[in-house]
């Protein structure tokens, strides 16, 4: 459909220089103006995910392993990466658009990564170092403090602890998270541990840490420790308390316990407690998992995935798992007090994920998301493998809580200024939908001197240094030759190329070939071309007949306008449009971002889900910015 829009906010970003109140002027003088293009084919895509496409979270305790091995924070003028490297950490400045300003390598001083916090005095790092020997006097875990520089300002030596039941460290970090937080010139760690070998069962019991840390002296001990079973830990503070969730299988339940920040004394309150009879010295299957924490002015959130516990004793490879969120009272802590509302229902033939969580919006708002998205990229390269399709391009969406309608001109005028490389939009047809975003994408650019499409495909960070890897390549090529005989083959004769080169696109950036045209095309070769085209294999596959119903299947939603294309009309023949990629649904109420990644038989699922994630950064800091 082609529709002339009351309510059009439009920008190709040539007016870089302006100010946003001549950027605004500029904006109100086309809204009388602009037409957009709006398709929907490919996009009404029905029904809902089925369960037996999803992936198990906690099938075994042992496979549950959450600590975490890379950080992105805010500072000053932008954001730092603080990241693992194999016997270093990897340090990464952006600016705020995300891109690579500056790096920097630090040598790790133990072998064992433990993890990052940035505190109110420094940065930390916690490192450690196995303890075979059983020494209660060597070193098993260092926390090690930094300026915001990075010169190094001292170090807390961590030993055994032999006065507490369970004190004593033979592997630090097994099995555990590593999670800090600060309160009263303390820093706080909680991780998990093995202890020393137990003749009786020949091994080591697997259990619980907490280390305090003086900041001021950088001295610390281990002050609470226990040797149950402990899977998951985190911790968080606020006013006088910590609050520390626990993943305890010896205990049989999700325990949360609250201390007071002075004393440590403790009370300990049941979340979820799981099914079953058996008990065993070893670690046995709970079916379920702990991913994560929050605390907001009123209550302490706590975030992870179970089957039903009540069927615990009839549990097949086949039982579904299920996302829960408990809701604890700061003013109750009680287990009396606790609510838990389940945020997914599946059933059948299913299973649940890994990766839940909870990331704080503002003070009293907070995000839920998981990764169901890897299981089904799976399935994608599964099929890709057996030679079914040569490509295709998943997507997913993150819906939040906002005042949408309230906020979407502020948020347009920042992804302008923001994004001076892409086409930004604002697009609201009444009573039908109202989309925003910014996309780098071509789709059909006409003008008098004649057409442009492009080839867009294969991510990266900005600032990524060396070649372009082969599954970046291949899917850029896989892409630009279908392109190329799909041209030939509509127009009767070759589009003239220029590429691949990368392309700048936020926070990524992409392989590009151009493919151009001299002269207009007659309106009948325009329609040939447009629907030739559309969908592009940037947001469906290769081949198409083959790759959209598996995608159809594997996605199991609605992409409504997602995945279309965006841009103006003039009356003389000319147009721009651009292919709806980067881009949110608005209502009064709420927002759904949309964002995907290009699939081939070399894909790897989790960094297929890391880069959506980066491609969210684009819409995503523009919301949580305008929250400050």
């Amino acid at each position: 459909m082609i529709a002339t829009l009351p309510k059009t906010y439009y920008n190709k970003n040539h007016e870089k220089q302006h100010s946003k109140e001549k950027l605004m002027k500029k904006i109100k003088k086309l809204t009388s103006l602009l037409f957009c293009c709006l398709f929907l084919y490919l996009l009404a895509f029905p029904g809902q995910v089925q369960a037996a496409s999803l992936t198990p979270t906690a099938q075994d305790n042992l496979s549950v392993k959450l600590r975490r091995s890379s950080d992105l924070i805010s500072i000053s003028n932008g954001y730092m990466r603080v990241f693992r490297k194999t016997n270093s950490v990897g340090i990464e400045y952006y600016d705020n658009s995300l891109q690579i300003t500056d790096k920097r390598e630090i040598p790790m001083e133990l072998p064992l990564w433990g993890g990052f916090y940035a505190g109110s005095d420094g940065y930390y790092l916690v490192e450690g170092q196995n303890n075979t020997a059983e020494d209660n006097s060597a070193e098993v875990i260092r926390v090690i403090r930094y300026d915001t520089n990075w010169n190094r300002s001292g170090a807390a030596s961590i030993t055994s602890n032999p006065d507490l039941f369970g004190g004593e460290v033979r592997y630090p970090f097994d099995y555990g998270c590593v999670e800090m937080t600060e309160t009263n010139g303390t820093l706080y760690i909680v991780t998990g541990h093995e202890g020393y070998v137990d003749e009786s069962v020949g091994q080591g019991h697997q259990g619980f840490l907490m280390i305090a840390v003086d900041q001021a002296s950088m001295t610390g001990k281990i002050v609470s420790c226990d040797l149950w079973h402990s899977f998951a830990q985190y911790i968080k503070s606020q006013s006088s308390y910590l609050y520390v969730l626990e993943q305890s299988e010896g205990s049989r339940c999700t325990k949360l316990s609250r201390y007071d920040s002075t004393t440590l004394d403790k009370k300990t309150i049941e979340l979820l407690p799981y099914g079953g009879s058996r008990t065993s010295v070893w670690a046995l299957n709970c079916y379920a998992s702990v991913d994560g924490m929050a605390v907001s002015a009123d209550s302490v959130l706590c975030i992870g995935t179970t089957i039903d516990q009540s069927q615990y004793d009839n549990v097949t490879s086949d039982t579904p798992h299920n996302i829960y969120l408990t809701i604890t009272p700061v003013s109750d802590f009680s287990k009396e007090a606790t609510s838990v509302k389940y945020l997914t229902n599946y059933t059948g033939n299913g299973k649940s994920f890994m990766g839940v969580k909870i990331t704080p919006i503002t003070e009293n708002r907070f995000m839920i998301s998981w990764e169901e998205y890897e299981s089904q990229v799976a399935a994608m390269v599964a099929a890709l493998k057996q030679g079914q399709v040569r490509k295709m391009v998943l997507s997913r969406t993150i819906t939040l809580q906002e005042r949408a309608y309230e906020k979407a001109a502020v948020w347009y005028t920042a992804l302008a200024d923001r994004y001076p490389e892409a086409f930004v939009f604002l697009v609201f047809v009444p009573g039908k939908t109202c989309w925003l975003g910014a996309t780098p994408e071509i789709f059909l650019r006409q003008s008098a001197a004649g057409t442009e499409t492009m080839a867009l495909a294969g991510t990266r960070r900005v600032g990524t240094s060396g070649a372009w890897g082969q599954k970046e390549i291949e899917e850029q090529a896989i892409v630009t030759e279908y392109m190329a005989e799909l041209l030939e083959t509509v127009c009767g004769e070759k589009w003239r190329q220029e590429g691949p080169f990368s392309k700048q696109a936020g926070q990524v950036e992409h392989l590009c070939t151009v493919f151009q045209h001299v002269g207009k095309l007659t309106p009948g070769l325009t329609d040939r071309v447009r629907r030739a085209l559309h969908p592009t294999p940037a947001v469906g596959g290769v081949p198409v007949g083959s790759a959209l119903p598996m995608i159809r299947r594997i996605e199991g939603r609605n992409r409504r306008y997602y995945a279309g294309y965006v841009g103006p009309v003039s009356g003389d023949g000319c147009w721009d449009w651009f292919v709806n990629l980067r881009s949110m649904e608005l209502w009064p109420d709420r927002i759904r971002l949309h964002i995907g990644g290009g699939i081939t038989a070399l894909s790897d699922p989790r960094k297929e889900w890391e880069e959506t994630e980066l491609k969210s950064r684009t819409l995503l800091d523009i919301v949580q910015y305008s929250d400050k």
